[in-house]
């Protein structure tokens, strides 16, 4: 295999894993709130759990992807893209903890909001491992 191969293969593998961790997530999400509309039992901490896992492990597979293979060097560590992009989406991935535990309480509408639309939770946690996942780089 030449090295153009590899990286179709390479990246072939990281679509297949985008695939199936959002396929997983999505359908861990609908099924538990289907069963949470019948039973009438919100659990947050799960919800939450399978956003930062799932969703947030699509931007870490999407971190890899772009990830340059050296030997040798030291870690560092890029503070203000965990201060600027990681930090504010991880505080949106779990803003239904937050608004659970009444940091929202002077504004409910934000807290109807939060609980409605789901999707910009998920774009958070994929933002947020992405963020999180690249910060570290190589010196």
């Amino acid at each position: 295999m030449n090295k153009a191969q590899k990286n179709i293969f390479l990246h072939f593998v990281y679509l297949v894993l985008i695939i199936v961790l959002f396929a997983i997530g999505s359908d861990m999400l609908t099924e538990y709130r289907a069963e949470a509309r019948t039973r009438f039992e919100h659990n947050l901490y799960y919800e939450t759990a399978v956003l930062i896992l799932c969703f947030g492990g699509i931007g870490v597979v999407l971190g890899l992807s772009g990830l340059k293979r050296s030997r040798g060097g030291r870690i560092g560590l890029n503070k203000s893209k965990l201060l600027l992009l990681a930090l504010p989406s991880l505080l949106v991935t779990i803003s239904p903890l937050l608004a659970h535990f009444g940091v929202f309480d002077f504004y409910e509408s934000l807290y109807e909001y939060i609980l409605e639309h789901h999707d910009i939770t998920m774009v958070s946690s994929i933002i947020f491992g992405h963020s999180f996942f690249t910060s570290f780089v190589k010196k």
